[in-house]
């Protein structure tokens, strides 16, 4: 759908908990814990927890020959508010990022979005990781700022298509499209 912030399966009006777990190649998997609960005339607070693991993968020495195994992964720990006003919707993230290699390193970052709706469309805009310096051995980096704008229509019988652009501060600007359809 459009794009919300970094909790956006919680839903405004309701409780909610989503789980997922997802396998790729190479043993890299996923997992994601996230929940929200509304609190009435207050808005929404939600929480997520988000894995990421790259498997097992040989330590090498520099002459090539391996000399054990290390299982580096990344992890966040999520705490979002949104609230709804009028035909808006407001949200907040703040994130703490973990990151290992061999070594680990760490940082806060904060996401912020705002949704507004035009009947069966909506049009959101997200900031991702607005701030964030990470330090590995010495050597500073910021996490990558995303800025995503998205558009979506709700059509009869339950289909959903999306758009949204996506501009990261370290790449070039990209584009992405969706489309969801809900049985009953």
């Amino acid at each position: 759908g459009a794009t919300t912030p970094a909790l956006s399966n919680v839903n405004i009006n309701d409780i909610k908990v989503t789980l997922m777990h997802a396998v790729w190649l190479d043993d890299i998997s996923y997992q994601w814990l996230g929940g929200g609960i509304n609190l009435g005339k207050l808005g929404t607070l939600g929480v997520g927890i988000e894995m990421l693991s790259y498997g097992s993968l040989n330590e090498l020495d520099t002459t090539g020959l391996q000399t054990g195994t290390f299982a580096p992964g990344d992890s966040a720990i999520t705490l979002a508010y949104a609230t709804k006003f009028s035909d808006m919707s407001l949200g907040v993230s703040v994130k703490f990022v973990s990151m290992l290699i061999e070594k680990s390193a760490s940082t806060m970052t904060f996401d912020a979005g705002l949704q507004k709706s035009f009947g069966n469309m909506t049009v959101g805009i997200v900031a991702e990781n607005i701030s964030g310096n990470i330090n590995f051995a010495g050597d500073n980096f910021n996490l990558p700022m995303l800025v995503k704008g998205g558009v979506m229509l709700r059509l009869n019988g339950g289909l959903l298509v999306s758009v949204e652009g996506i501009l990261p501060s370290d790449s070039s600007i990209y584009f992405a499209a969706g489309a969801e359809y809900c049985l009953k």
